[in-house]
């Protein structure tokens, strides 16, 4: 019995603290840029630079520029998961963004949601 309860209790302490799984916490875009800052702070190189050219463009609106910065420097394979986790929420953020001006009449904005949903 004993046993069994040590067994169960290890098999759930092991279910519980594994990787995170589901979709990214949906963020402000705001958030988006200061996270990206953050998660990356300690990056080197050209990664570093390239997540602040991603924060930048966040921060700045310009949000198609922003989806293919965050799209490059996702297929990075030297990437930490919160990194990733990161630029998956910055990009579900952006996109949302593109998607409210595009509904508010933004030509732009549905031009470039158009082009984005072909090429997936």
């Amino acid at each position: 019995m004993a046993c069994t309860l040590v067994l169960f209790g290890a098999s759930a302490f092991l279910a519980g603290s594994g990787c995170k799984k589901g979709p990214p916490e949906i963020v402000s875009v705001q958030n988006a840029a200061t996270q990206t800052k953050t998660v990356f702070s300690d990056a080197k190189g050209d990664v570093k630079t390239a997540a602040d050219q991603v924060a930048d463009s966040i921060a700045n609106s310009e949000f198609t520029s922003a989806i293919g910065r965050i799209e490059s420097l996702s297929i990075r394979p030297d990437l930490a998961p919160e990194q990733r986790e990161a630029l998956a929420a910055a990009q579900m953020a952006v996109m949302q963004k593109l998607r409210e001006s595009a509904e508010s009449g933004d030509k732009q904005a549905a031009e470039f949601l158009e082009v984005h949903r072909a090429r997936k």
